[in-house]
């Protein structure tokens, strides 16, 4: 097997999203999952091909179409007449009426529900996931093309959503589609703000991590100051808690010489230990 085909079943296993390789006449030279004798026609794949030529795309500049009733499907030019067609994935929970209405001519009756029930199970892809992958996959292959190269066309031809509120519609779908970052940074965040250990902390802020920091905003800027803000508040909030924990007793004489301030003196003559153990053997 080769490098490329090789790459894309890794990519595939890892993500669970379809991926097809395809020559320039939309032949399908292998596929992933592995479809047996399920087989979308090659004729499928042609007006995929045409449309990222008529694009004016290349290697260099890969694609993203978003299809009626709700898909994405993404085309990457790896050499002159090959390609990775990667989909159809979508970033809503399709409905099975939605699923045929994308497939029924592609797919021949026999193994349309085969296809239906493979794709209802496919994870939930919003637009900015497919232009991660496109990213991780010309990186692995060719060359990494950054997320600004890939044009996204909506194909869409009843416009149920107009482009903001699409836009909008797939920024609140990201973050549950998503893998976040861990607890477990957070708890390491706090847990070296609690042990007052400056080293811990610098580590556990610049340790590697894993997952998407969770989108605020749309605005990168105001993405910055709120996820600042965040951090601010957990790592206020866990030394607090520190504090309060360990000097309790403090809080509670601080309290109580609000309340009155002859209590130190009263400490002193044993005045308070006195009135302690009365009210212990009163009761």
């Amino acid at each position: 097997m080769q490098k490329t085909e090789k790459t894309l079943e890794r990519l595939y296993a890892v993500t669970n999203i379809p991926m097809a390789l395809v020559d320039g006449n939309g032949r399908i030279e292998n596929v992933w999952p592995a479809a047996g004798d399920i087989v979308i026609p090659n004729s499928v794949n042609v007006p995929v091909i045409m449309d990222f030529q008529l694009q004016k795309r290349d290697a260099c500049h890969p694609l993203i179409s978003f299809l009626d009733p709700g898909f994405l499907l993404g085309v990457v030019e790896l050499e002159p007449n090959r390609y990775v067609i990667i989909g159809l994935v979508s970033p809503y929970t399709p409905t099975r009426a939605d699923v045929l209405k994308i497939l029924g001519d592609a797919v021949h009756p026999v193994y349309l529900q085969q296809f239906c029930d493979r794709l209802l199970k496919q994870p939930l892809v919003t637009l900015e996931m497919m232009k991660d992958l496109i990213c991780l996959l010309t990186g692995l292959l060719t060359e990494a093309v950054p997320p600004e190269n890939i044009l996204f066309v909506d194909n869409v031809a009843e416009k149920k959503l107009g482009l903001s509120q699409l836009d909008r519609s797939l920024f609140e779908q990201r973050e549950e589609a998503e893998f976040h970052v861990p607890v477990n940074s957070e708890e390491a965040i706090c847990g070296a703000v609690e042990a007052g250990d400056r080293a811990l902390l610098e580590r556990s802020l610049f340790a590697p991590i894993h997952g998407r920091v969770g989108r605020m905003s749309m605005n990168d800027l105001r993405q910055q100051k709120y996820s600042f803000i965040s951090l601010a508040t957990m790592v206020s909030r866990a030394a607090m808690e520190t504090a309060l924990a360990a000097g309790f007793d403090a809080l509670q004489m601080a309290r109580a010489l609000i309340r009155d301030t002859d209590f130190v003196n009263k400490l002193r003559s044993g005045e308070v230990a006195l009135a302690a153990l009365k009210k212990a053997l009163d009761g």
